[in-house]
C-alpha cells in the first residue's frame, strides 16, 4: 500500500471512496538513516550532488504512510490495522520521527473506542 509509486492523490480517492480500510502485517519502518547525495537537475541552476540529505531505508514508505494515515484520520475512515510490532514502535529511527509523531498520535487515536464511536455515529447522519 505504502511502498509502491503512489503519491497523496491516491491516499485521498481512497479515503472518500471507503469507509473502512484493512492493512494486515505492516512492518517495522526505522532504519538508520544514512547520508546520500541529492541530485539536482539543471532547473535547479545549480551542481548536481552539492547537497546531502539524511535517509532511512525505509523513508519513502513512510513518508506514504503518514500520507495514508492523513487522510483516512481526516476523512473518518475506519482503520483496521495488524502491525509486526506495537504502534508505538513503527518509528522510532530515521529522519521522519517529528513527521511520523503525529501519525502515531492519529493511530493511537482512531484505536480508541471513543473515536470509533464518535465515527459510527457521524456516518449514520451522514
Amino acid at each position: 500500500m505504502c511502498e509502491g509509486p503512489r503519491s497523496h492523490f491516491d491516499y485521498i480517492e481512497i479515503a472518500k471512496n471507503f469507509k473502512s480500510l484493512v492493512l494486515l502485517n505492516v512492518p517495522f519502518l526505522s532504519g538508520q538513516s544514512y547520508e546520500q547525495i541529492k541530485a539536482r537537475g539543471t532547473e535547479d541552476g545549480s551542481n548536481t550532488g552539492e547537497r546531502e540529505v539524511l535517509l532511512a531505508p525505509m523513508d519513502d514508505a513512510v513518508r506514504r504512510f503518514i500520507a495514508l494515515v492523513d487522510e483516512l484520520y481526516e476523512q473518518k475512515t475506519t482503520l483496521f490495522l495488524t502491525s509486526v510490532i506495537p504502534i508505538t514502535d513503527l518509528y522510532t529511527q530515521g529522519s521522519l520521527l517529528l513527521e511520523f509523531e503525529r501519525a502515531r498520535s492519529r493511530l493511537i487515536e482512531m484505536s480508541s473506542l471513543e473515536y470509533q464511536k464518535d465515527n459510527r455515529l457521524k456516518r449514520i447522519w451522514e
